[in-house]
């Protein structure tokens, strides 16, 4: 069974900003199997109105097209918020597959 790791921290801007933003570690796979506990966490961070995440993908081997749409639905609802959704680190092979799919 594929695995799926979150870690959340929360981070300041560096600079006479305040700001504040959560970055988001995964790892594994976000795939059917992990979808929900990956949509789950990013609600979560949603609710406690933190407008700005950072999405490290460093160690993500796979995601689908559902992990795929969830990230930007949560775009479209940071941005909405003017927030924003940041990826980071995403491998060649994530890249490529959200490519594909148009992202």
């Amino acid at each position: 069974m594929s695995k799926l790791t979150i870690t959340t921290e929360q981070r300041k801007v560096s600079g006479p900003s305040a700001n504040q933003y959560s970055l988001v570690r995964l790892a594994g796979f976000v795939d059917a199997p992990n979808y929900m506990q990956f949509e789950t966490s990013l609600e979560k961070l949603v609710r406690l109105g933190k407008p700005y995440m950072v999405l490290d993908f460093h160690d993500v081997e796979y995601i689908n097209s559902t992990g795929i749409s969830a990230v930007i639905r949560f775009h479209g609802q940071l941005a909405e918020r003017g927030g924003a959704l940041i990826l980071v680190q995403v491998s060649r092979n994530v890249g490529l597959t959200m490519h594909l799919l148009g992202v």
